[in-house]
Parts: structure tokens; sequence; C-alpha cells
């Protein structure tokens, strides 16, 4: 089991959440039965975007977290996502 989030101090419009959340799906694996992956993105509150995920082992659920992070620096601040050397140990 994991988690990613987005939080910001403002709220963020109902078209911001949708585009972020929609990056983040686009980025996503898509779901296989034998992949035994299920990641999902919400918006329990308009200043929190949250991406949980749900694996059998960690190694499939890190790659997808990794991409939704990339997804989300990418579309929410614009910014390349060079991964932090730390996610490579």
């Amino acid at each position: 089991m994991g988690s990613l989030w987005l939080a910001c101090g403002t709220p963020l419009d109902e078209r911001r959440r949708d585009v972020l959340a929609e990056a983040v799906r686009q980025a996503l694996p898509s779901t296989t039965p034998s992949a035994r992956l299920d990641v999902a993105v919400t918006s329990p509150d308009p200043r929190l975007l949250v991406v949980r995920g749900l694996a059998d082992t960690v190694e499939p659920l890190m790659a997808a977290l990794q991409k939704a992070w990339a997804a989300l620096r990418a579309h929410a601040w614009d910014l390349a996502a060079p991964m932090p050397r730390i996610w490579q140990v």
C-alpha cells in the first residue's frame, strides 16, 4: 500500500484539480489482472489531491507512484522531474 499527495495552501479550482488528476491518470500504467496493481487518484478536499495504490509487491507500486509524481511535478509546477537519488537505492 502506498500514497502520494499534493497539498496546497489555497484551494485549487475544480478545473485545475481535474487537469492534475487527469495528468496523473494518463501517467499511470493500465491495470491488468496479471499486474495485481490498483492505483487511483482522488481529490477529497479542494486543497488536496491524493494518489493511492495497492499491489502485491512494492516494485510496481513504487514505479506507478514515481510516474504520478513526475506528472504532478510537470503539470502543477511546470518543472522537470529528475528522480531523486534516494529512490534509486
